[in-house]
């Protein structure tokens, strides 16, 4: 962010104003070298001089440097609200990469506490700030963490997509610093990807093995860059995975001096994540009463951060050490710890609104009596257990097509509007593509309705497989999709069409059972003047139905 031309950090003549520029200065290198602990101090002197001049654009600047600094000390409850006030202090002052980096810093923080629409919607507007501006590494961060969304949303595929073109950004920037920043977000997703890649121990190896080699390489790129900090977590990165791999004994030191790096810094995310590696290494070496002391430790920071997706990461991990050591009991109290985090994260808009609720009730019956507060509050749990239950089964319903994975008509409801509005905004273009399985009804009838919904399902996987990280794929009833494609003009969008058809046309149905054949129609609009993206959806279905009647197996 202090790189951008955008950055209000010019010195206009005067003392106060020049004490000013030093400050914001200050502050940028320390959250460059990631130390928030000194960082926070600085920050907020550079607001109170900022304030007391009355210069809205460095208010904002300031502003969005205190929240980063509270964002790497992991204290989210002070950064979102200075972030919030940053972000909208720089629109008014048209301040863009400051706007851009307040998004970006917002969808972090959601995703980290689990609030994964939220993100989404912060990273969406980041992303396209800094295409706008041409930021390549602003976008390249962004990128980072809608990959981890991804991930969240179990779309592991375009996780690693998103994380392979924000690398391909770096690349082209030249920066050593960059390209071992990339290298390290691919070996952690590849970590992240062992965990979940469950009972298959070769792909579980692949995945660890590739980890290490990612991290090899990233402190290449990090020793040749001269960056400490970066040096010091990717050197620990690295040391974590080759010894969950097996390529290299315990080494608990080097763990320990990242532990007493991340204290000294104040970065308490990376402070936890240490305690779990320095356990780990314990655990390995075979003392397990210092690995049992670390690893609390380490869960009882993350919970108190509120760091959802890494307590749920911690339980994981400590879970598989347990199991790896043939610790069946132990393993399943962590495994079970780690499921209910899955299902809130699953959960969570109404897990969100639930915890709300809680904080308010919670107020409430402390100003009560003693007595009265235990009462309520065991009344509070259980509403909350039947909350959290009900939201499991409203965000599945509503997002969410049972048989194919696919996102349902809910969800293209709530995403097409957005998408359509930014096309009409931007000039982009957007088109739409219905695609109907062509005598789907004889496929039922000849050959039973459980290989009807496996041509369902296998169709889905083909569409999904066959379009952009950035497209939308939903079934919309029965046997038709629907398909969202942004910045598609209606050539791109025939062709799309075509090549999809082709594709599930050729795909070997007989897998599924002997002489059966599938195929498609396609309807396609890409015609933004219409006035919404439903009435788009009508004009690609008509156009579907001319295709089913000139013969089906075709694009109209």
């Amino acid at each position: 962010m202090g790189d951008s031309a955008e950055s209000p950090v010019g010195d206009p003549p005067g003392a106060e104003p020049a004490r000013l520029t030093a400050l914001l200065r200050r502050a940028e290198q320390l959250l460059d070298e990631h130390y928030p602990a000194a960082g926070i101090e600085v920050a907020k002197g550079a607001v109170e001089l900022a304030r007391l001049l009355g210069d809205g654009p460095r208010i904002a600047y300031a502003l969005a440097l205190l929240g980063g600094h509270y964002r790497l000390a992991g204290d989210a409850g002070c950064a979102v609200p200075l972030l919030v006030e940053s972000a909208e202090l720089a629109g008014k002052h048209a301040v863009t990469t400051v706007r851009a980096s307040c998004n970006t810093d917002l969808g972090y923080l959601a995703l980290v506490s689990g609030e994964l629409t939220e993100a989404w919607a912060y990273l969406d507007r980041a992303l396209w700030i800094c295409r706008q501006l041409g930021d390549a590494l602003g976008e390249a961060r962004v990128l980072d963490y809608l990959a981890l969304t991804m991930y969240e949303e179990g779309e592991q595929a375009q996780a690693e997509d998103l994380l392979d073109q924000a690398h391909r950004i770096r690349q082209e920037h030249g920066d050593p610093r960059w390209v071992a920043v990339s290298l390290n977000n691919k070996g952690y997703l590849s970590s992240l990807l062992a965990e979940r890649a469950g009972v298959e121990p070769r792909r579980v190896q692949e995945y660890r093995l590739r980890a290490v080699q990612l991290h090899t390489d990233a402190l290449e790129h990090a020793t040749q860059a001269g960056h400490w900090e970066l040096c010091s977590l990717v050197a620990a990165n690295l040391a974590a995975a080759q010894v969950v791999s097996g390529v290299k004994e315990p080494t608990p030191a080097l763990f320990a001096r990242r532990l007493a790096a991340a204290r000294r810094s104040g970065d308490r995310p990376e402070e936890s994540l240490a305690l779990f590696n320095l356990g780990h290494a314990y655990f390995v070496g075979g003392d397990r009463a210092r690995a049992e002391e670390q690893w609390s430790a380490a869960v009882e920071l993350a919970d108190a951060l509120g760091r959802i997706t890494l307590l749920r990461d911690l339980h994981r991990g400590i879970a598989r050490s347990f199991e790896e050591a043939g610790e069946a009991e132990r393993a399943l109290e962590h495994y079970k710890r780690f499921h209910e985090l899955e299902r809130t994260l699953a959960a969570e808009a109404a897990a969100q609104r639930a915890r709300l609720a809680v904080v308010r009730l919670e107020a409430e019956y402390a100003r009560r009596e003693t007595e009265r507060y235990r009462q309520l509050n065991a009344e509070l749990t259980e509403a909350n257990r039947r909350l959290k239950e009900q939201a499991l089964l409203m965000d599945r319903v509503s997002r969410q097509d049972e048989l194919t994975g696919l996102g349902n008509r809910r969800y293209l409801a709530a995403r097409l509007p957005l998408l359509y509005e930014r096309a009409v905004h931007t000039g982009e273009p957007i088109a739409v593509l219905v695609a109907d399985v062509d005598l789907f009804k004889i496929i039922n009838d000849r050959y039973s309705h459980a290989v009807g919904d496996e041509v369902l399902r296998s169709v889905a996987q083909l569409l999904s497989a066959a379009t952009r990280p950035g497209d939308l794929v939903v079934r919309y009833g029965g046997e038709e999709f629907v398909l969202v494609l942004p910045n598609t003009d209606p050539q791109a969008a025939l062709t799309a069409a075509e090549r999809l058809r082709a594709l599930v046309e050729d795909h070997d149905w007989e897998i599924i059972y002997p002489n059966l054949q599938a195929t498609i129609s396609l309807g396609v609009c890409a015609d933004t003047g219409i006035g919404s993206g439903q009435r788009m959806i009508d004009v690609a279905d008509r156009r579907m139905y001319d295709a089913k009647r000139a013969g089906r197996n075709r694009v109209c």
